[in-house]
């Protein structure tokens, strides 16, 4: 066997302590805190959403079926002029009102 294969394994000189080596890396600690953040998320969000759509249902009950008629005469309007962006924005006022009721609902 050769001479610089036979002696004793070099060694850099720094050696992990104990409570060096209990300690996370910082990827563990990333992923811990990925987790955290994505738990606080999953709680908090029901909460503010039944805050907001308390809120939101009280007005909505009031100004819904306006937009509605509004977005179906937009729709019209749009439909009979052969303008697309305005047949857009009819139907899309009258997609987020649709939307706003099944959300107001569930």
């Amino acid at each position: 066997m050769p001479a610089h294969l036979a002696g004793p394994v070099a060694s850099s000189g720094q050696h992990l302590t104990p409570i060096e080596a209990a300690l996370p890396t910082g990827h563990q600690i990333v992923i811990i805190m990925a987790a955290a953040l994505i738990l606080t998320t999953l709680l908090t969000v029901p909460v503010l959403w039944d805050g907001f759509m308390d809120g939101f249902g009280k007005a909505a009950r009031k100004f819904l079926p306006r937009v509605f008629a509004v977005g179906t005469i937009i729709l019209v309007i749009g439909l009979l002029s052969h303008v697309e962006l305005i047949d857009i924005i009819g139907g899309s006022m009258m997609g987020v009102v649709i939307a706003a009721a099944i959300a107001d609902q569930y």
